[in-house]
């Protein structure tokens, strides 16, 4: 060994000994965290001790055993992520178990929810093998569960701690529970306004579930094919997404729907009720599950699992995830909006849902014509969009209207890039092969030709949007969509629809109105007007109308 390496010993030593210092000093005495850890995580050892007496082989979950271990895991993971665990290579595999207790029993009491209590909602059938199934998605976060609770004492004892021999609980967490249900002897309230709430919630009910229908692309796929998952759309961020929106039609219902006369003399209510709930369990479970994989199996895999061949991660966990989850939230979900819309049809005085007008949606012309229909027979009608309401007798009301309809396109189409491979278009850019330029052109002509978006300019000024943008090319992207987007310079070709509530006469009209795409063709230019609307021929300069 050189003289310069013995230097470069001796600093590295005397560093640390530095960072030794510093640790005594600023750092937790490391025997009373034991202590601490072994009090805290005392019950949640308890129990996995008592488990191993048996093997690990009779876990059964029951609702007060996973209430206490949601409760001991929450109480656990704080004081954890207080002293630093995240960061710490002996505590980082403790905290890890701790965070699988935490969630998969909230999943486990939801699984257990929906086996319990599913045949008490007004559900129209369950799907056959619907109990089964979660009967096995039960199996699956039962064993999870008992392997996280041996794992967490096998790290506990490496740590040097253990469960405290003072604790004397007589845990008892059998549920057996009487058959039948309380007599349903509550008067029912009426109000003047519950059927307008009904009709909010089921055209709100159908607006906000549009974009939930990739539960049903992945439900098609085969578990053992689970790297071809997309989880650009089912992520956590997605399905907390749909769970808030589920969660606030559930809401809306029991608030202003839940125990009135309307409800009891509607069986399509209750239903809607029931499928609801049960989509927003299932939801809260796939919730628990994608945040599992994406925080935990692709980042924590080494600490996470028994061993490499673990049968809780893979072709198991991706069964239940999108044979089970996503399949009966799909199924669950179309028979809702079924549901939403027999409701509908059962007030067929006063509503209609219509398409939107594909030139660019309801702009000055389309908006005036149908605030002239509307002002023709008076009465209050109203275009319902999402959670708004506009004012169909006012054009500019409707027009108002056109900025939730461009975003709900720019959502679609931005959709639809997330599952396109632009690698060679990421490829050549990298090399300097193509512009940045010539590489938005391809895109937006693969676009053009899958029928995704219409130009009404042939020549796109790509090189106006490119100038300033310092973001990736997907961003760039989805910047060049909003930029001519909102110039009328392209058009994103999604199917979309409103409803119309109010005058029934105004209603039938608008409905023509629309069935000849409002008077104008795919570029916004005037067409001839069925002779069921002559009377808006004093509306703007009109050709001979159609017979």
């Amino acid at each position: 060994m050189t003289l310069e390496a013995n230097e470069n010993e001796n600093e590295n030593e005397n560093d640390t000994e530095t960072d030794t210092d510093t640790v005594k000093k600023d750092h937790v005495d490391p025997k009373e965290f034991k202590d601490l850890m072994a009090e805290r995580a005392g019950v949640l050892l308890y129990i996995a001790r008592e488990l191993q007496h048996q093997n690990f082989d009779h876990c059964v979950l029951t609702r007060p055993f996973l209430n206490v271990l949601q409760a001991e895991a929450t109480q656990l993971e704080e004081i954890l992520d207080a002293y630093g665990a995240r960061n710490n290579i002996a505590w980082y595999p403790f905290r890890v178990q701790t965070a699988v207790l935490k969630n998969f029993s909230s999943a486990g009491y939801e699984l257990l929810h929906l086996h319990l209590t599913c045949r008490n909602y007004a559900l129209f059938s369950l799907p056959p093998n619907f109990q089964a199934d979660t009967l096995d998605a039960i199996t699956y976060v039962t064993c999870l569960i008992s392997c996280s609770l041996k794992m967490l004492l096998e790290h506990a004892e490496a740590n040097d701690i253990a469960p405290h021999v003072t604790i004397n609980q007589n845990f008892d967490f059998t549920e057996d529970l009487p058959p039948g249900r309380l007599p349903r002897n509550r008067k029912g309230w009426h109000h003047d306004s519950v059927k307008e709430r009904v009709l909010k919630l089921a055209t709100s009910f159908l607006h906000h579930t549009v974009d939930a229908k990739f539960f049903k692309a992945a439900a098609k796929i085969d578990p053992a094919n689970w790297r071809n998952l997309n989880f650009d759309w089912l992520s956590e961020t997605t399905l907390r997404e749909q769970e808030i929106k589920f969660h606030n039609l559930q809401s809306l219902y029991d608030t202003y729907i839940s125990d009135s006369e309307t409800e009891a003399s509607d069986p399509y209510l209750p239903k809607l009720r029931g499928h609801i709930s049960a989509v927003l369990h299932l939801l809260r479970i796939a919730t628990i599950f994608v945040h599992f994989y994406e925080r935990h199996v692709k980042l924590n895999r080494s600490v996470l699992f028994c061993n490499e061949k673990c049968p809780f991660d893979g072709d198991w966990f991706f069964a239940v995830l999108t044979g089970y989850l996503t399949r009966y939230a799909s199924e669950f979900l179309t028979r809702a909006r079924t549901f939403c819309q027999q409701i509908l049809a059962r007030y067929p005085d006063d509503i209609r849902e219509v398409p939107v007008p594909l030139y660019i949606g309801f702009h000055v012309r389309p908006s005036t014509l149908v605030a002239a229909i509307v002002n023709h027979y008076g009465g209050d009608v109203a275009m319902l969009l999402g959670d708004q309401e506009y004012n169909a007798k006012m054009a500019a009301s409707m027009i108002h209207a056109n900025g939730w309809i461009d975003q709900k396109k720019r959502e679609y189409i931005f959709e639809q890039l997330r599952t396109l491979d632009l690698s060679k278009q990421e490829e050549l850019l990298r090399q300097g092969a193509i512009t940045i330029e010539q590489a938005l052109a391809e895109v937006f002509s693969l676009l053009r030709q899958k029928n995704l978006l219409i130009f009404y300019a042939e020549d796109l000024p790509y090189a106006e949007v490119t100038r300033h943008h310092s973001g990736t090319f997907r961003e760039l992207l989805r910047d060049a969509i909003t930029d001519f987007q909102t110039g009328r310079k392209i058009n994103v070709n999604m199917k979309a629809t409103v409803v119309f509530r109010g005058n029934k006469l105004a209603l039938d009209d608008i409905a023509i109105l629309a069935a000849h795409d409002y008077g104008e063709n795919h570029r916004g230019e005037d067409i001839a007007l069925p002779k069921e609307l002559e009377y808006l021929n004093h509306i703007r300069a009109q050709p001979k109308t159609t017979p």
